[in-house]
């Protein structure tokens, strides 16, 4: 019917649009990091102090940052917003639950996508302090486009732990596995 004809224009007039321009933000955001001094030569590159600097402080790597940062947040409020004309019709969001549920886990990986970009590459100050963050480069061979890596490791696990483990479960048993 007609919320089936809106939700397909929606798809190719906003939908799709918002995907290619994060596809092409994506692009350039490697290749900016990928011809910068922090893609090092294929070793770790620690971020921050203590390392080679903050790579968001290079006004290149910000604005490519900044490119991709809008467009993965746009692309996942048009996902959002298409899940939610979708869920409007509760037999139309029964004959797509798993549809829907794509949806959702896309909405989620495109917000822990640019969470994982703040927190390696533009920190605040508390995650400044918390977190071990590198970048590395990787060649995956004769003439082939490299694997770029951002990573990031909580300089303390106790409060991971507390969180994620201790807080949801009675009981954990721990044991060590060296011998």
């Amino acid at each position: 019917g007609d919320a089936e004809t809106e939700i397909a224009r929606r798809i190719g007039e906003r939908v799709l649009p918002a995907l290619e321009h994060a596809r092409r933000a994506a692009l350039l955001f490697v290749d900016v990091l990928e011809g910068s001094p922090w893609a090092g030569e294929g070793e770790p590159v620690r971020l921050g102090e203590g390392g080679k600097g903050e790579p968001a402080d290079d006004p290149v790597v910000k604005d490519a940052m900044d490119g991709l940062l809008a467009t993965l947040t746009k692309l996942e409020r048009e996902l959002g917003e298409l899940r939610d004309r979708v869920e409007a019709d509760e037999a139309r969001a029964e004959r797509l639950e798993a549809r829907l549920l794509d949806l959702k886990g896309a909405e989620r990986r495109l917000a822990a996508t640019a969470h994982a970009v703040r927190l390696v590459l533009a920190p605040g100050g508390d995650e400044q302090a918390s977190w071990v963050r590198w970048m590395e480069a990787r060649s995956s061979g004769r003439g082939r486009a490299s694997n770029l890596a951002l990573a990031a490791a909580p300089l303390d696990l106790g409060a991971v732990l507390r969180e994620s483990l201790f807080a949801r479960n009675e009981s954990v048993v721990l044991s060590s596995a060296t011998l």
